[in-house]
């Protein structure tokens, strides 16, 4: 009776924290934050694509990769599964950023689970709680960046790993989850296959899995992964985009990734400088962009560190000592995940919160092992007495929640303020839709100047956002947008910037044509020629047109 009255409030709590973390996570889903990020809008109108016609903007059948901004790629995985939720729902932000939310949420439960393997249900309790409120956990769940669906695949991954020794299907299960990373971020190209040679040279030499199994898990792992793989070797080696009937593998000729890898081109000065990018970001938590984690709080909260440094030295010493029971495995699983971050912040340059999004559930683990190995440490220097663990647990959890509070007061009333208008351009997407609905107006210039920087590529792909621009307009196949017949994509949407473009000379080619004019208030100055005001859009931005 009392197990089952204990296992009854286990999962009251469970479901509990549960609720209330997704709760909040969809708390004005779709508003906060208001408007889209430039990477944001682009894998939406490639996912837009998909739906539609099965291709990329650009016509590319089936893309295993996407071309992206061209000397950037991008990973195709949120792409994909954007698409199921526009063709069910239609294209809107809330479908583009519903992937991200429910991968978080499963993400979210998996952290009780994995608590659970390694401990006890109050290990678990306690990780999903830490996530249910963990600030870059909260925030990544509400914005549709393609990197962020990394974690939560290897999350996935990784569980089923550790229930994988007992269970042959999970472990093959684990296997297929890995792979799929390789569609979600680039970076678990040259990151995953180490994690898992770490664990599997382990697991073979502690007999908990047989040579055949594992040459069967690298067989599932690597088919899963083999569309990625062969998209990688081709661009390694220069070689032609290759069609088949189901993807294409894209050669990207103007491509500059691997500029990003130390390892092509190493140094000792770029690995020390790449170690401290690491150390700053991950774990001092220093400032990075407002979108990833507000300043003061970090990703983890700024107290989480001394839990960290806790936690993760009970880590070793559990994996190094003498004791060879069943506990060691999920530890050392952790330890080689652990040392995977460490080998993905030293030959990436320049990482932040995005690329090493990998290394946050793993805090969020430790820092769940540090408190209770703090708690453990109160109780064991008092002897017990004057209930000082728990004096010291409800410090902790006091601690947290005052934390969360003021976190939560930040994002929902403070945080919009800060960044609806620079990283992700509300007023700016709101002016470019004004524009574009006006009738009467032939041809559409846009000023390249967003009100916080300059950037034509980012001007372009938030117009073809926020027009819900198809796939076959943007390639010339058709006049028709939406159901409206306009001039061909190239002669309706002009960008430019006003400081080295000639607009009398603009409006000399295309006349009799009449155009409108977007501009930043700023820019009056700088524009050549008669023109009035047709409209004050607010916050800078103006709509003129040639008297």
């Amino acid at each position: 009776m009392k197990q089952f009255i204990k296992k009854r409030k286990e999962v009251l709590a469970v479901a509990c924290i549960f609720l209330v973390g997704m709760a909040l996570r969809c708390l004005l889903f779709g508003h906060i934050p208001s408007g889209v990020n430039q990477d944001e809008a682009m894998g939406a109108v490639d996912a837009l694509a998909l739906a539609k016609y099965g291709t990329d903007r650009f016509g590319v059948y089936h893309p295993v990769h996407l071309q992206a901004w061209g000397y950037s790629q991008m990973s195709a995985g949120l792409s994909y599964l954007q698409a199921i939720f526009i063709k069910l729902f239609g294209f809107s932000v809330i479908t583009i950023r519903l992937p991200l939310l429910i991968s978080s949420a499963v993400s979210l439960l998996l952290f009780y689970f994995i608590g659970k393997k390694t401990e006890d249900r109050k290990l678990g309790i306690l990780l999903l709680a830490l996530c249910a409120v963990n600030p870059w956990h909260f925030m990544q769940s509400r914005w549709s960046m393609d990197c962020n669906l990394f974690p939560h695949f290897f999350m996935m991954g990784f569980f089923c790993l550790l229930c994988g020794v007992n269970s042959l299907p999970l472990l093959y299960l684990s296997m297929v989850f890995f792979g799929l990373t390789f569609y979600c971020y680039g970076i678990a190209i040259y990151s995953v296959p180490l994690f898992l040679l770490g664990c599997f040279i382990w697991l073979l030499a502690t007999k908990k899995v047989t040579v055949l199994k594992t040459l069967s898990c690298a067989a599932v792992f690597l088919i899963t992964a083999l569309p990625e793989i062969i998209v990688m070797w081709i661009n390694y080696r220069h070689l032609n985009t290759l069609t088949t009937g189901l993807f294409t593998f894209q050669y990207f000729s103007e491509s500059v990734r691997k500029n990003d890898l130390l390892f092509m081109n190493f140094s000792f000065h770029d690995l020390f400088a790449n170690l401290w990018s690491f150390a700053k970001t991950a774990f001092l938590q220093l400032p990075g962009a407002a979108y990833n984690a507000p300043p003061q709080f970090g990703p983890c909260y700024h107290i989480s560190l001394f839990f960290i440094i806790i936690g993760l030295i009970h880590l070793f010493r559990t994996v190094f000592q003498k004791d060879k029971s069943e506990k060691k495995w999920p530890y050392f699983a952790l330890l080689c995940y652990f040392f995977t971050c460490v080998f993905i912040g030293a030959v990436t340059r320049d990482v932040n919160v995005n690329r090493i999004n990998i290394i946050f559930p793993l805090l969020i683990i430790l820092t769940g092992l540090g408190i209770i190995q703090t708690v453990s440490f109160v109780k064991k220097l008092f002897s017990g007495r004057f209930h000082s663990e728990k004096i010291a647990a409800i410090g902790i959890l006091l601690a947290y929640t005052a934390l969360s509070v003021w976190f939560f007061r930040y994002y929902f009333f403070i945080f919009p303020d800060k960044v609806n208008n620079t990283a992700y351009y509300k007023d700016y997407l709101q002016s470019i839709r004004e524009a574009d609905s006006l009738e009467g107006y032939d041809i559409v210039f846009i000023s390249g100047f967003t009100g916080e920087g300059a950037d034509l590529n980012t001007t372009e792909i938030l117009t073809n956002f926020i027009c819900g621009h198809d796939a076959h307009y943007l390639q010339g196949i058709t006049d028709v947008n939406n159901g409206r017949t306009l001039l061909p994509y190239r002669e309706r949407y002009r960008y430019f910037y006003s400081w080295e473009t000639d607009e009398e000379q603009l409006l000399s080619e295309i006349a009799p044509a009449k155009s409108i004019w977007l501009v930043h208030s700023g820019e009056l100055d700088l524009m050549e020629g008669d023109f009035s005001v047709v409209k004050d859009l607010g916050n800078n931005f103006l709509l003129l047109t040639c008297k």
